[in-house]
Formats: C-alpha cells, structure tokens, sequence
C-alpha cells in the first residue's frame, strides 16, 4: 500500500525546516517545492509528502477523499507556545507572526490578514486529532527543541518508528538547494540554529508574554502539559522583573484585530509524550455503550482480568476528553484489560454495578482481578471491587468522597458533583473486601491527604504517599520512571520488602504511611 505522510501542527514550529530535511534525505517518497493542502494530492499513485500546518484541521477530510487508497502517518509538529507567541515571520515584520486566538495568513501574492487560527485553536485540533481515532499506528509528535537540538536522533526515531529510509543527515539540510517557496518561511537558510530557543525570555519579549497569557490564562495549562513548565513561577518572576523596570502591560495588538474567538480559550488536554512516542494506540474494541456506560477492552492470554476505571479526563478550558489509561499493562502479559467510563462523571452514582459484573464476567471468568484507577477512576476501582470480585485494587490519587457534606474541603470537583442527582453511594464507606488488597496511592498535599485520612485502617489496606504538587500522581510517577515498575509490582502482589526502592520507607521519592510501615515491622 502506498503512503502519505503528512506535517501538520503548529505554525512557526519548524515544520519547513523539518520538511527542507526530509526533501534532502528521505527516500522513496514525491516532495514539493511549496507548501501545499494533503487533499489537493492524495490521489496522485505512489508515495508523498506534504507539509501544511493547518491540515491538522482537515484530517477527516483528507480521509474521506483517500478512501482507504493509501496509510496516511501524521507528524505533528510542537513547540514551546512562548516561542510561538513570539515568533516573527518578512511578511509582517511589524508584529508578532502568531497570537493565543488568531495568526496572519500570508497568502502569495495578496496583502497578509490576521484571519487565520491562532496557538489554541491549533492546540485544540491537535488534541481532537490524537484521540480520534484517526491514527490506529500512532501519531508521531516532534518538538522543535528535540529537533534543533540533536537532528539525527530524530532522523532515526523516525527510520525506526515509522519505517522509514534515509540518505545523508538532516543537519546537512542547508547544503542542499531550497526552493525559493520553502525559503520564505526560513526567515533564511542557515545551519541549524539552538539559539532560537527561549528567544520569549529576552527583555523585548516581556510585555508580549504577560499580555498573552494574562488574557489567555488557559496558555498556563497548555505549557504545563506540553511539558515546558511544572508550575507558573516562571510567569511570576517575569511580572516581577517587568514591574521592576517599569514596562507597562496593554494589549500589543493592532485594532483592526478581531476580539478573542470563545472557541480559542477552548482546549483538550491529552498527556503529551516525549519526541518519538506514539500517543495514539491501536482503537480499543467498544464492548458496550450507553448513555453512562462505555466499556472497552483488549483481550489478553495471561492469569489476570484488568479493569481500569478511567478518570474524568484531561480538562483544560472546560473541555474534557475522557480515553483508556494506563494501557501499556495491556503489552505486559498479565492479561485482558477492560476499560470503563463513568460518561457522566458521576463517581458511579449513575453507574449499575451489577449490569458491570454481567459485562464483564466472561472476561473475568478463571482469572484474578485487578481493578486499577486514577482520581475518580480511583474512587471507583476502590468502589467496585467487591461487585468485580476483585483480589487486589490500585488506585492512584483517589477521592473518598465528592459530596458537599462529606468532603466540604475538596472543592475541585464541584462542577460535576453539582450535576449528581441522586447519590447512590455518597462515600467509599462499606466498599472494601476483607478478600481484597488495596493500595492507595496519594500525592503529598493537604487535600489529598485529607481524603487519605478518611479511608479505613486494615491489615489489606495499604497506603503510599508521594512527594508531588500535583494531583495527578501518575503524571508524576511516570516523570521520573516510576510508574509502571510500581504498577507491575503491585500487581504481581510483591510485599513491602520486594516492592521497587523508592516505595520502601525513608525513601527519597517515596515514603509508606506511618501506620503501614509500623505494620511492616
């Protein structure tokens, strides 16, 4: 079968340097001399390459019009949103190229407009993008940094990952000769150049910075995720040093510009991977839906039943996108592993437990069951697991409670609790199995552990503590290589002593609560 791959993400993220790369070295593949719509050539035999940013929008399309013709990859391209906000394009050399809600559209030979998507609209389709589906082998993200920063690890993530080959080196792009359309966007052909990096932090640069992100407060999440920043100290210091030297803050934008689109303060968040990674996987079978319900799984050989409970999805400018979690146990061996969505978020008030165990029970069938989750997905690995007949449940920052009476220190999660009509089950009391071990996994900040402290003291009860500031511990587990050595051992029923290091007391990144280690001896 022939192919298309196509490049598409942000503008101003180095996807024509990255395509002057491939036109010098990949072969096997047509490439063009301009920039050019995937659409506008799908149909042509063999295989091709384009490159256009703003087909991260036009995906659907595009596979409509190939029609199953050809495999169709997506390179998306990614880049800090600071540098992007801050990027300078010949064509308007008198303003910032890309703002939060729109950018200017450059059309050849006609006069430039500020009319085209901006970074959060972009984000946003991008996100749409990795979790629809569209992309069973996986989509390739490619950060800009990665890219200038070593070009030939790139290369060969990419010969590697989507079997692809290659003549000569991507840092030997500028020997070759670019066309004239594939100039423009270069701002000048040169060697690459990694002092184009954090070019945002140069004192020009503050006033534009605070300006965005003052009237777009969304950008803080986005460069969270996206991996820039871990908190927003480096906004505050640079508030800090503008005040200091007087710079006054206003909007740096022209008036013709139209005001922010409702749409562009409107992103989904995905959990973002290093440059390389798949963040799309093989579509999950659906097993079951309804209107609260959904159920998903993959089937497995070995002794265990997984049953994941997912969260409520990763949220950012009210905008949530619920997909499996913690699916990699699924190459692991350990089993099937089911995948089940409280599609209304409703912490199972919603949920049927004995339509759950009717579903699932062929796949539990002769196998020891694991129910696993985070956040609400904790709450209801921990809730279900006596209807599942579970022998151990992992849950990972979960809640005790969302109700207003029983939790009133815990105001996260108000919006979805306020749409809990009935509360079937208002707390986790009466939900733990003397049959089943539990290990409770909590971030070390007041409110979770004010939740930690609610759940009962037993002998199958077990509970860890993560030094962390954030509520996903997960996200922070996997930061430093840590979570599925955990998950793994936890499910091979490992004790205290045979558990990985840091889970051991004293730890450095872990330590067992007091109760649990007195228990240990």
């Amino acid at each position: 079968m022939d192919r298309h791959i196509v490049i598409a993400g942000q503008g101003r993220s180095g996807s024509t340097l990255f395509y002057n790369m491939l036109r010098n070295t990949l072969q096997g593949y047509g490439m063009f001399d301009r920039e050019v719509p995937a659409a506008s050539v799908i149909h042509l035999p063999g295989n091709q390459c384009t490159k256009r940013p703003f087909d991260i929008f036009d995906l659907p399309k595009l596979f409509q019009a190939n029609q199953g013709r050809k495999r169709i990859d997506l390179i998306c391209m990614l880049r800090d949103p600071r540098d992007i906000l801050t990027s300078r394009h010949r064509s308007v050399p008198d303003d910032y190229f890309v703002a939060a809600d729109n950018c200017w559209f450059v059309p050849e030979g006609r006069v430039p407009a500020f009319t085209a998507p901006g970074f959060l609209p972009v984000h946003e389709a991008s996100m749409r993008v990795s979790g629809s589906g569209l992309f069973p082998q996986g989509i390739f993200f490619l950060k800009y940094e990665d890219l200038v920063r070593d070009p030939e690890a790139v290369q060969q993530m990419l010969a590697e990952g989507l079997g692809l080959s290659f003549e000569g080196r991507f840092s030997d792009f500028h020997k070759a000769e670019i066309p004239q359309r594939l100039q423009r966007a270069l701002n000048g052909v040169r060697e690459v150049d990694t002092e184009r990096q954090r070019k945002w932090a140069k004192p020009e640069h503050r006033a534009r910075i605070i300006d965005q992100f003052t009237r777009f407060p969304v950008l803080h999440d986005v460069l969270k995720q996206l991996g820039y920043e871990e908190d927003q100290g480096w906004f505050e210091d640079l508030q800090r040093e503008g005040q200091q030297e007087g710079v006054a803050v206003k909007a740096a934008v022209p008036a013709a510009k139209p005001a922010p689109a409702a749409a562009a303060t409107e992103t989904t968040q995905s959990a973002l991977p290093v440059t390389g990674s798949i963040l799309d996987h093989p579509a999950i079978p659906v097993l079951y839906e309804d209107a609260t319900l959904k159920l998903s799984g993959i089937e497995g050989s070995g002794p265990q039943c997984l049953v994941t409970f997912v969260g409520v999805g990763h949220g950012l400018g009210g905008i949530d996108q619920q997909s499996e979690e913690f699916r990699k146990l699924s190459s692991g061996g350990w089993g099937s592993q089911l995948f089940v969505f409280d599609k209304t978020r409703s912490w199972g008030n919603a949920l049927d437990p004995e339509l759950l165990a009717r579903l699932t029970a062929p796949h539990r069938a002769g196998r020891k069951v694991s129910t696993l989750g985070l956040s609400m997905g904790g709450f209801l690995a921990a809730q279900m697991s006596r209807p599942l007949g579970a022998a151990r449940c992992i849950a990972l920052a979960p809640q005790y409670s969302v109700h207003p009476e029983i939790a009133p220190f815990d105001t996260r999660w108000t919006r979805y609790s306020e749409q809990i009509s009935t509360w079937r089950q208002p707390s986790l009391m009466g939900s733990f199995d003397g049959a089943c071990r539990y290990e409770l996994i909590f971030p070390d900040l007041p409110v979770e552990l004010a939740h930690a402290e609610r759940f009962p003291k037993a002998p199958n009860i077990r509970r860890f503590t993560v030094p962390s500031d954030n509520h996903n511990v997960a996200a922070t587990l996997k930061a430093r290589g840590q979570l599925y050595p955990l998950l793994e051992a936890l499910l091979r029923e490992d004790e205290a002593g045979a558990l990985p290091d840091f889970c051991t007391p004293g730890a450095a990144a872990w330590h067992v609560a007091p109760e649990v280690a007195a228990a240990a001896g």
